[in-house]
């Protein structure tokens, strides 16, 4: 299915199902080049990191590198914990941060796997959101476990007995504010200095299921809740 992404340069980017990567440009999607995607791939999402690498994560193949000029796949063969991809992130220093369905976090950098689950601290199962602060801090969020901050290599968990409405996360953004705002099926959460304040229905939200999170050059947040934004 078609997969739509922001460069780390702010540009908007579709991975269509025809296996072609698109740009905005002067309101309309144009033809950047064709990825050498094999035929039947489930696209499930898509990230391009700073050194201009494009990556696609699929359902059920694994990870795909199409930057290069040759294109590449990983998958649990290459010693990633499962084939199916929730999620992409560069990590701004040549590696990517990967949410699997069923093993959790991966990071990938020069061909080197390294999982990162309960002994580290990292309790979830799917990771269905990833984003980088401008700390360099990354936020991971789950389907059923909650929230989580890597930040100087040790694991920090919100839930819902921390405040969050809910364990099941479906977006992250991070602002340029300092705060962190959590998409949940209950509800819009915000993360600042470790306090979490929720807001719903009863706040104006359209719907309490928010599926997507973004800001404006205008420091306005946009909500995708359920069909509305």
């Amino acid at each position: 299915s078609p997969c739509l992404f922001l460069t780390p340069q702010g540009e908007l980017r579709l991975v269509g199902g025809d296996k072609n990567l698109y740009g905005w440009q002067e309101g309309a999607f144009v033809l950047r080049n064709h990825l050498p995607l094999p035929d039947g791939v489930g696209i499930q999402t898509a990230c391009q990191t700073r050194e201009g690498e494009v990556w696609v994560g699929t359902l059920r193949d694994g990870l795909f590198e199409c930057g290069s000029g040759e294109l590449q796949q990983f998958s649990e063969r290459a010693g990633i914990s499962d084939s199916a991809i929730e999620v992409l992130c560069g990590d701004g220093a040549g590696g990517l941060w990967i949410g699997t369905r069923n093993g959790g976090l991966n990071h990938f950098k020069n061909g080197t796997v390294a999982r990162f689950n309960t002994p580290w601290g990292f309790l979830g199962t799917c990771a269905s959101a990833l984003e980088r602060d401008s700390q360099g801090n990354l936020w991971i969020g789950t389907t059923g476990d909650g929230l989580f901050c890597l930040r100087g290599g040790q694991f920090t968990g919100y839930a819902t007995a921390s405040g969050l409405p809910s364990n099941q996360i479906r977006a992250l953004h991070a602002d340029g504010a300092g705060s962190l705002w959590a998409g949940t099926d209950k509800g819009l959460c915000r993360i600042q200095n470790g306090r979490v304040t929720t807001f719903t229905s009863g706040n104006g939200l359209p719907e309490e299921a928010v599926l997507q999170l973004d800001s404006d050059g205008a420091g306005n947040l946009w909500v995708g809740a359920g069909n509305r934004i």
